[in-house]
């Protein structure tokens, strides 16, 4: 009895047979009792043609999520000092849950964005919500 584990001998009993089993794929054969499947050639292709789809579309909503944060922080800046303040609002204080999810929703999708422009010195914090109901 010989041990399948072991190499063979000598070339001549290397030997390739269809395989005859009617699940594996047509494209596999066996050698001294081993399985190899050949995979297709298109695989590595579709590999390419999805990234040169998957590339191009995350590069177009990074810019899109830049741009947005440029533009709504921008607005906020110029009316803070408008208003002499220190930090900004993303949309125009309203007493509303509505603003508030808003306003609130944007400080934290933008945090990374606002960390970076604050750290090269362009930024600032986003303000804390208005006191609304103060009474004198």
């Amino acid at each position: 009895m010989t041990n399948p584990y072991q190499p063979p001998q000598s070339h001549q009993e290397e030997t390739l047979i269809p395989n005859e089993n009617p699940r594996d794929s047509k494209d596999s054969v066996r050698i001294d009792q081993a399985k190899v499947e050949r995979r297709p050639a298109g695989g590595d292709e579709r590999m390419r043609k999805r990234k040169y789809i998957v590339i191009p579309v995350l590069v177009i909503l990074f810019v899109a999520y830049v741009a947005s944060y440029i533009g709504l922080s921008r607005r906020g800046y110029a009316e803070a000092d408008q208003y002499g303040m220190e930090g900004f609002y993303y949309f125009f204080p309203e007493d509303s849950d509505a603003w508030r999810y808003k306003n609130y929703g944007c400080m934290y999708l933008y945090w990374p964005l606002n960390f970076a422009d604050r750290s090269i010195g362009f930024g600032r914090y986003p303000a804390s919500e208005p006191l609304w109901s103060i009474s004198g």
